[in-house]
């Protein structure tokens, strides 16, 4: 079959592309919403961190539908017009975009000076401008796998950190990335020259990736983790992308499988490491049965130096440890809990040391002075106990 043969697109395919366009723009919209509702600033920063990412692949695929349409049907390398070869280098410059925004958002969270993430985005935007076309489209490949790497170790590691829900929700924009990646991945030029891979495939690959992308912001994603064999199943999941861009690469381009070889060393050492923490903390909270109440028992009064001290040097209140990795914020006073901490106190009494506030709004709370109150009953004693400082 001759170059100028190759079929790009039909009108129905176009729907299909149109659609999935659609829904990546829903799920920007579901994130931007989600992040206005929260009250700890980090899940904030990390739902608009989601929201601006599905912008910027809405964005994308608007210039990669643009590209195919530029097309009219035939893919000539030989002779692609300034105009389709600058939609298609434009389509990447967003991509690299939401990628530098993404990876700075989660790298401020952990308290990390060097910017990684903008630094390999802007290096990319500049390979997508500057390199000569022919040129771009044969080392396209390399900085996407090296930025996806660095992004799926970002997911990975807000993975390891976050709240269940959080958890759950990333492990969707996960799956959701490796779909839409495969659609960005199988329009290219390169791709569509081996003309393996059926047309049709893209556009339900995107589609998919935006529905589970999106899922979190509809369904609740806990549902998923009551059983460990999700994440046995998320993970098989992960790792079986790179297996199977390995055995395409092998047969049809033998060039990039050395490139897909390591991202498949990559991926399976990822899910590896996260589920070893995921194991690890089921263990530990088995190990935690026992009553922790006395751990966590509140002094009977917190002074405005503590609050203030948590507040401006980032240490817990409880624990007086150093924050640095994700940390919950109170919404009132603005004190500093780790994670640890945080969880444990929702299950207790679900209220701030300092001011009573409760830390997570889904449940009830119990305030310090409430607890005293109860135990004054019991004991016949007339008088209240100090409650948090307000």
């Amino acid at each position: 079959m001759k170059i100028s043969d190759v079929i790009i697109y039909s009108d129905f395919e176009m729907f299909l592309y149109g659609i999935g366009v659609l829904l990546l723009f829903t799920a920007a919209l579901q994130y931007l919403g989600m992040a206005r509702k929260k009250e700890n600033l980090n899940e904030k920063l990390i739902n608009r961190a989601f929201g601006i990412v599905y912008i910027c692949i809405t964005i994308q695929f608007s210039f990669l539908v643009l590209y195919l349409l530029s097309l009219e049907g035939n893919l000539e390398l030989e002779n692609v017009s300034l105009l389709s070869e600058w939609l298609y280098r434009g389509s990447w410059i967003p991509w690299y975009t939401f990628n530098a925004i993404f990876f700075r958002a989660v790298e401020k969270i952990q308290d990390k000076k060097i910017p990684v993430g903008p630094i390999l985005g802007i290096i990319s935007i500049f390979l997508v401008i500057f390199l000569p076309f022919d040129i771009f489209l044969i080392l396209l490949f390399i900085p996407l796998v090296i930025v996806g790497c660095y992004y799926t170790h970002v997911l990975f590691t807000l993975m390891k950190w976050a709240k269940k829900e959080l958890k759950a929700a990333t492990s969707f924009v996960i799956l959701g990335s490796i779909l839409v990646t495969n659609s960005v991945i199988d329009i290219s030029p390169v791709m569509m020259m081996i003309g393996v891979i059926p047309s049709i495939v893209l556009p339900l690959s995107l589609i998919t990736g935006a529905v589970l992308g999106m899922a979190p912001t509809i369904l609740n994603p806990k549902l998923f983790l009551r059983s460990r064999r999700y994440w046995y199943v998320f993970c098989a999941s992960v790792i079986g992308y790179p297996v199977v861009m390995l055995i395409f690469s092998i047969i049809f381009i033998p060039e990039y499988s050395i490139l897909t070889f390591i991202g498949l060393i990559y991926y399976s050492l990822e899910c590896a490491f996260f589920l070893k923490s995921i194991l690890k903390e089921e263990r530990g909270n088995n190990s935690k049965k026992v009553d922790v109440s006395g751990v966590f028992t509140r002094p009977e009064t917190i002074t405005e130096e503590e609050v203030s001290v948590s507040k401006e040097k980032k240490v817990c209140l409880v624990c007086k440890g150093k924050i640095f990795k994700f940390n919950y914020i109170c919404p009132d006073c603005e004190s500093f809990y780790c994670d640890k901490c945080y969880n444990a106190l929702v299950e207790i009494e679900n209220a701030c040391w300092a001011c009573n506030t409760a830390l997570d709004e889904s449940k009830p709370s119990k305030t310090f002075k409430q607890k005293k109150e109860e135990v004054v009953v019991e004991e016949g004693v007339p008088k209240k106990g100090v409650g948090g400082m307000k």
